[in-house]
């Protein structure tokens, strides 16, 4: 039996959002005919109701369902005026986001692309739901945890599948890739951000897994793909060019190194209560000196140091027990890491798949 209640909350990032300078669509794009004129001033007013919340730093529902309401308007815009030889305009138009994963992150990045568009409104959409789940564990309880975590864990996938779409869909189609962009257009990045979401559904998956009492060679299991994703996350750094590399968000990258220690610290917790439960006493000890040496190794991450210390002890809790125990009862032999045996990740949600909605015009005149 644990002799510590479970920590029920989880570790996930708030991201700062990004800013835009608003585009005049029905002013920039001549049009022959009142409906034209009429569906570009629509998709104008659609995206300055997003501005005006993002300058706000607005995270919750009234964000999403702003940026909800312009992508059919946006996704209008590329079916009647993108690659179209018959569109003409009054002065040029551009699209300029700022970069919450780029260091310099106050500077705008402007592109004459539609495509820039679509991947940043879709990064924005994803981040603010990551943001929802974010601000959602912070008012979790034992009372409400049931409730809350669907909520979490629902916004934690959708996030995923949106980032997913963007690497997949979006990338490929854009052509001609300007060097000086944004972090959020390489597909590296794209890629962890949807593993990054999806790790954090998972991990309140196996929070739900130890209040039911699932058993905690499965549980070790399940904290072992939370792991395996957080850390396939810092591989995909490796593969983007130094010069960009150089400007990744500190704070973004020094969370997913934490997470991914953290991760494999609780995969080994686990494995150690597992092997408890067996009569495995040294094993238990290996296990839980291997969380504890990767416990040392995580940065002191801005914004998250209680909840490491509330791990720290969790773990330091049971390396006490299981010790003492062992040095006083069962004087079982204590494994070195090589020769543990490390749970195998079992995957348990998937990204949710995002669909483009419908366009809210197909021609403009």
């Amino acid at each position: 039996m644990d002799p510590t209640p479970p920590i029920l909350k989880c570790m996930l990032f708030k991201f700062d959002l990004p800013q835009t300078k608003k585009v005049a669509f029905h002013k920039l794009i001549k049009t022959v005919d009142t409906r034209s004129n009429d569906c570009l001033l629509k998709a104008s007013m659609a995206r300055d109701d997003m501005c005006t919340l993002l300058e706000r730093q607005e995270s919750g529902p009234s964000l999403i369902q702003a940026i909800e309401a312009y992508l059919p308007h946006l996704f209008g815009l590329v079916v009647a005026v993108e690659g179209q030889a018959h569109i003409r305009l009054n002065s040029p138009l551009s699209f300029s986001w700022t970069s919450p994963l780029t260091s310099h992150r106050k500077s705008f990045f402007t592109d004459y692309t539609y495509r820039y568009e679509v991947i940043m409104t879709l990064m924005t959409y994803g981040y603010v739901m990551c943001n929802r789940a974010h601000d959602l564990m912070e008012g979790v309880t034992s009372g409400n945890f049931d409730d809350i975590s669907k909520q979490i864990a629902h916004f934690l996938r959708l996030a995923s599948g949106v980032f997913e779409y963007i690497t997949i869909v979006e990338l490929p189609r854009w052509l001609n890739l300007p060097a000086d962009r944004p972090l959020e257009t390489m597909s590296p990045i794209t890629q962890a951000l949807s593993l990054m979401a999806i790790a954090g559904a998972e991990e309140v998956a196996v929070k739900k897994a130890v209040i039911n009492g699932t058993s905690r060679g499965v549980t070790a299991k399940l904290c072992a793909d939370v792991w395996k994703k957080y850390e396939t996350t810092n591989y995909q750094f490796n593969s983007i060019a130094p010069d960009a590399k150089k400007h990744l968000n500190k704070s973004w990258k020094e969370f997913l190194t934490a997470s991914s220690s953290l991760q494999k610290a609780n995969t080994y917790k686990f494995a150690a209560n597992a092997a408890y439960e067996d009569k495995k006493c040294g094993v238990a000890v290996g296990f839980l000196n291997v969380a504890l040496k990767e416990l040392r190794l995580i940065p002191n991450v801005a914004g998250f140091r209680a909840h490491m210390e509330e791990q720290r002890a969790d773990i330091e809790h049971f390396f006490r027990l299981y010790s003492k125990e062992n040095e006083i009862v069962s004087f079982q032999k204590i494994p070195e890491e090589g020769a543990l045996d490390v749970p195998s990740p079992k995957c348990l949600m998937s990204a949710q798949q995002f669909n483009p909605p419908f366009p809210a015009f197909s021609e403009i005149q």
